[in-house]
């Protein structure tokens, strides 16, 4: 009985592990198409059910908002995990400023969520606008 649950510990650390590789490099491909307005390969990565919720003029416009806020983000930290969604701390290029993102990632890469939870930090603080019209 312990080698049972010894081996099944195992096998559960090691798909929790390859699921976050899966977050990681979707997150860092995310980071890549943000910082140069790629906004129509984000869409393109989620999923099905996501691209039902949310159009890609929606996305475009909610992205692009955020971009001309703060700009490019130098990069991503992994903060913790809870479910399958994913909770990241990004920094801009400007230091002071940063975001907290929220995503939820699939196993085959793709977004089933994503949202900036804050944006903020010690600089002047980003123009405040409404996201969502």
């Amino acid at each position: 009985m312990k080698v049972y649950l010894f081996v099944l510990s195992v096998t559960f650390s090691i798909v929790t592990f390859a699921q976050d590789k899966v977050a990681e490099k979707t997150v860092q491909k995310f980071l890549s198409d943000f910082n140069s307005e790629r906004y129509n390969n984000i869409y393109d990565r989620f999923s099905v059910e996501f691209q039902q919720k949310i159009t890609k003029a929606e996305t475009i416009n909610y992205l692009s908002k955020i971009h001309k806020m703060i700009g490019s983000f130098k990069q991503a930290e992994f903060k913790f995990m809870q479910d399958r969604n994913f909770y990241y701390f990004f920094t801009c290029k400007d230091e002071d400023v940063n975001a907290d993102f929220l995503c939820s990632i699939n196993k085959e890469g793709q977004f089933d969520y994503l949202t900036f939870k804050r944006i903020g930090g010690s600089a002047n603080p980003p123009p405040i606008g409404k996201l969502k019209q």
